[in-house]
């Protein structure tokens, strides 16, 4: 492996940093980040120099070290819950819940219409079962029920 003159492997790096700017921002979306991620590069880079093979693309040896380097930040930056301390979340399978809504349906059906709205005003509407009440004996005296 030949070595790149120092001078000239930092103006390929130090012409790339604009190109730099642009993918790291496409990862990250946003702006301070990105500069980190591009400071975090250039410093691998240089410090990697050694590890470039003179004649091959810099621009895609570049590239591929932002995006391994990216990737491991996320992964140091993930955390992790154990399964014990997951909350327990009871979910009803859909087939189920589909037919309890269905039974539910019907027996709601077979009420008597006064029941039906009164249930309706309460469950749906959420009004008070005093305001209910009272305003369904109200309906009766005017109804003459």
């Amino acid at each position: 492996m030949e070595s790149t003159a120092p001078e000239e492997f930092e103006r390929q790096l130090v012409c790339l940093l604009p190109d730099m700017r642009v993918w790291a921002l496409a990862f990250t979306r946003n702006a301070s980040a990105a500069d980190d991620l591009v400071q975090d590069v250039a410093t691998k880079v240089l410090t990697n120099r050694s590890s470039f093979d003179p004649g091959s693309n810099f621009s895609a040896w570049v590239r591929r070290i932002m995006v391994n380097h990216f990737i491991s930040s996320l992964r140091t930056r993930r955390e992790f819950v154990s399964i014990e301390e997951m909350p327990e979340v009871p979910v009803a399978a859909g087939q189920q819940a589909k037919l309890d809504l269905d039974r539910l349906n019907a027996e709601i059906a077979r009420l008597p219409d006064y029941q039906r709205e009164l249930l309706c005003q309460i469950a749906v509407e959420e009004r008070s079962y005093f305001y209910c009440i009272k305003n369904h004996k109200k309906a009766s005296i005017i109804n003459g029920l």
